[in-house]
Order: structure tokens, then C-alpha cells, then sequence
């Protein structure tokens, strides 16, 4: 399977369930790729993350662990 990195403000666009882009992120899900991310972009990441989804970090930490550090 072939690593695909995304930039950050990529990322915030398709995970949006409305968003036109939500396609790549259900690929993701369904495997047909792997995200890779640095520890920094990890963080920037949870940083942006948590105010979207209201601060339940949970969420935000289950959809992170989705993704592989350092491809």
C-alpha cells in the first residue's frame, strides 16, 4: 500500500462530513491507502482538532491514532 501525506489544512477539509473532499478521507478509512504524519503535524493536528469537535478529545485522539507516524 502506498503512504500519502496530506497537508494539514488538506486534512481539515476532507475529514468535514459535508465537505466536497470527504471522498479521499472514506478512502482512507476503507484502507485503500495510509496517512502518514510527522509527530509535529500530529500535534498541529490534535491542536486544530479539538476545538472543531468541541474539545471531546477522545474523538479526536481515536481519529488521530488512524493515522501512522513517519511513513
Amino acid at each position: 500500500m502506498n503512504p500519502v501525506v496530506i497537508d494539514t489544512n488538506c486534512l481539515l477539509q476532507i475529514i468535514a462530513r459535508k465537505s466536497p473532499y470527504r471522498p479521499i478521507w472514506d478512502a482512507f478509512l476503507e484502507g485503500r491507502f495510509d496517512l502518514c504524519v510527522s509527530n509535529e503535524i500530529w500535534q498541529k493536528l490534535r491542536e486544530k482538532l479539538l476545538p472543531l469537535i468541541k474539545g471531546d478529545e477522545r474523538v479526536v485522539l481515536e481519529t488521530l491514532s488512524l493515522m501512522l507516524y513517519n511513513c
